[in-house]
């Protein structure tokens, strides 16, 4: 494992160099991925292909705990549109931004977006739900998510008639209507 990490930290170091004294991204995927690609490797049974080598060891492309970055959903059913939440960072970071303006306009360029308030605020932490709407969770459902990531202890659940309920008490009639032949998680 020690050797995994190393192999790893390397990796993402070179990946992202402009990341540097950030955390490292995606650990608790890369690790115990890059372990089992190293131990394949050293026992001599690696093609070469990384995808073959992951699908030969049983690795199946496919994420069963939801989590969401800024931006990482646009475009599809999950993207929450969440442009009113940047506006309001923008306003109550004004130093950070005026800063940032200033240092890119008229100075060196030194200013650390990536160390700042309003990188944190933007995009520092993936999005914590204090409340979700039903349409919203039924497609997380359907999308074959078994788990979510920065989902507050009691979160409240728009329903389409615009009552609130429980999370506890939505969520298992909603599993009910996934179709688990389809859904492959059988």
């Amino acid at each position: 494992a020690k050797d995994a990490l190393e192999v790893w930290a390397t990796s993402w170091r070179k990946a992202a160099p402009d990341l540097r004294g950030m955390g490292d991204g995606c650990s608790d995927e890369g690790v115990p991925i890059t372990a089992l690609l190293l131990d394949l490797k050293i026992q001599g049974g690696s093609t070469g292909n990384t995808w073959t080598d992951l699908t030969r060891l049983g690795v199946e492309e496919n994420c069963l705990t939801y989590v969401r970055w800024r931006n990482c959903f646009s475009g599809t059913e999950l993207d929450l549109g969440d442009w009113w939440h940047d506006a309001k960072v923008a306003v109550n970071e004004y130093s950070s931004v005026a800063d940032l303006l200033k240092s890119h306009l008229f100075g060196d360029g030194a200013y650390d977006l990536l160390q700042s308030p309003l990188k944190s605020r933007l995009n520092g932490f993936p999005h914590t739900f204090f409340h979700i709407s039903e349409g919203y969770l039924r497609t997380m459902v359907q999308q074959n998510f078994m788990f979510a990531r920065k989902v507050e202890k009691g979160i409240t659940v728009t329903m389409n008639d615009g009552s609130t309920k429980s999370l506890s008490e939505v969520l298992p009639g909603l599993w009910e209507t996934v179709d688990w032949e389809q859904s492959g998680l059988l």
